[in-house]
């Protein structure tokens, strides 16, 4: 290929990636139709009180306000008279209280966990108000997914179950995974309702979101010819609106509300009684479920409202980030490219001019979605400093590669070079932890695609420069091990992850571009 030709197909790279993200990015924009709910009053909604900031059940000496929960419980009102609870501690015993003054029904939870003083407090608590709002709680639901997370065996379970089975004035449950009911089904002979949960997102084998209802309700009736005789329940089930993809189960706000339309209305069609998780977003959650873990509330944290029943639905509402930071890219482009224009000729400046437009379009493009990112991900001081090191040096390693894309025969300088390296171990690290423990952690597509970007439009053409010595030996290691782990991620995740996909591809591009950079090729003739 001449060297000629080879800027205007580099840029028409540049262009090409600019062009997907702007698609991207209008399809985040697009208003998607989805079948509505006639009627939205959900049967039931799982509620905990602390989706306020620093707000975390661990937290020693913490009470929920009546005040907060009475707030809460009227925002609830508005989509369910019923609520599911997970403790009666933190304050969370004025629950039935509150709830019998706004006319809710209440499904009382009791958390059990390893503190056996503690379980014992919840129990007592518990079992007393059942006696004192027999007429507002419904059912009491003793331990939630407590043989799932290992922290009772079976006979301790057993034995709390029992003691409320005696004792409580209402209807006794436990609830966990449909998968643990199975595994222990004689535990149906000490309640009066099996409740399950099934997470399409979260199951081993993730259901994507088009068929999610289908794999709730094929479970509902599984569980109903396997404890025939006993009431199933469906305690849980809900979808993420934001975090990483799992397999074909993509996390976001279309997909969060299809799978609950259509679980709404094949409820109502079935007359099947459900629960949704969850009212509110718990932002603590994010600490044990990644990013996942604090977007699964019909209302955001603040109390506003997330999804709707009814109409169409936007991925995003501010979708016009993207296209704005382009612009406001491609115009600092322009200035810093006419910097360059003294003591080049004509046709030099426009390339430079032309290059600088669209890399610096390109880092604007996807800025707002990095933004996003750190802030679902970074969950306290530390990670924020991490994540803001790691994104400095991906945008230092590939204001790099723009500078070699413009005068491919300049020797780079010796920062320039560290923050290749620096480039390339970033990657490798990130590559690394995603395929050693990936269940908690996202997909960086927006920090490093600019620098795949470039790094194709470095493999297009040629340079003189290349790696040397003890730094190419380096850099080779670095390379291989980025390819290797980011081929590895692929086999982990499948190929129906296009997350996954997406990442380890554009890591093996960055890996190529300095891999031939080890192995100089022989230039091509102009």
């Amino acid at each position: 290929m001449s060297i000629r030709k080879a800027p205007w197909l580099q840029a028409s790279i540049l262009a090409l990636a600019l062009g997907l993200a702007l698609a991207w990015w209008t399809q985040r924009g697009l208003a998607i139709s989805l079948p509505d709910v006639a009627s939205v009053k959900v049967p039931c909604l799982s509620y905990a009180p602390f989706r306020r900031d620093g707000a975390n059940p661990a937290n020693i000496g913490m009470d929920i306000s009546p005040a907060q929960i009475e707030e809460d419980l009227r925002l609830v009102k508005t989509l369910s008279s019923c609520i599911r609870t997970y403790g009666v501690g933190k304050g969370l015993a004025a629950v039935p209280a509150v709830a019998a003054k706004l006319g809710i029904r209440v499904r009382l939870g009791v958390w059990l966990g390893r503190d056996v003083l503690a379980n014992h407090e919840e129990m007592e608590i518990a079992l007393a108000l059942t006696q004192k709002y027999r007429d507002t709680i419904d059912v009491l639901i003793v331990g939630n997914e407590v043989l799932l997370r290992e922290d009772l065996v079976p006979d301790a379970l057993v034995a709390h179950l029992k003691d409320a089975k005696a004792r409580s004035a209402v209807p006794v449950s436990y609830a966990d995974v449909w998968e643990f009911w199975r595994r222990h089904s004689s535990l149906k002979q000490y309640v009066d309702i099996v409740t399950i949960h099934v997470l399409p997102y979260w199951e081993d084998q993730p259901v994507s979101a088009s068929s999610a209802s289908k794999h709730v309700f094929d479970t509902i009736h599984d569980m109903q010819k396997e404890f025939a005789g006993h009431p199933v329940w469906l305690g849980e089930t809900g979808w993420p609106a934001a975090g990483r993809q799992r397999a074909g189960a993509v996390p976001g706000l279309v997909e969060q509300t299809q799978v609950l339309r259509d679980v709404m209305l094949r409820a109502a069609k079935e007359q099947v009684d459900v629960n949704l998780i969850e009212a509110f977003d718990q932002p603590w959650k994010r600490t044990l479920e990644g990013g996942m873990g604090g977007a699964w509330g019909l209302f955001k944290a603040n109390g506003a409202v997330r999804m709707s029943f009814a109409g169409p639905v936007r991925e995003d509402a501010y979708w016009w980030r993207g296209p704005l930071g382009a612009l406001v890219g491609a115009l600092v482009g322009v200035g810093v490219g006419f910097g360059f224009m003294r003591g080049s000729s004509e046709k030099r400046s426009f390339e430079n001019i032309a290059g600088y437009t669209l890399g610096l379009a390109l880092i604007g493009i996807v800025a707002p979605a990095h933004l996003d990112a750190l802030a679902l991900w970074s969950r306290d001081a530390k990670e924020w400093m991490i994540a803001l090191f790691s994104a400095a040096v991906v945008l230092s390693g590939t204001a790099s590669l723009l500078r070699q894309l413009l005068d491919p025969a300049a020797q780079p300088s010796p920062r320039s070079m560290v923050m290749r390296f620096a480039l390339i171990f970033i990657a490798s690290l990130w590559a690394w932890y995603l395929w050693v423990d990936p269940r908690y952690r996202g997909f960086p597509i927006a920090l490093f695609y600019p620098a795949a970007a470039l790094s194709a439009t470095v493999i297009i053409k040629p340079s003189a420069w290349h790696w040397q010595g003890l730094q190419a030996l380096v850099m080779l290691a670095l390379a291989l091990s980025l390819i290797y782990f980011a081929l590895a991620i692929i086999v982990n995740e499948g190929l129906a992850n296009t997350q996954a996909v997406v990442i380890a591809i554009l890591w093996i591009v960055i890996a190529l571009a300095q891999l031939l950079a080890c192995c100089p090729r022989p230039r091509a003739k102009a």
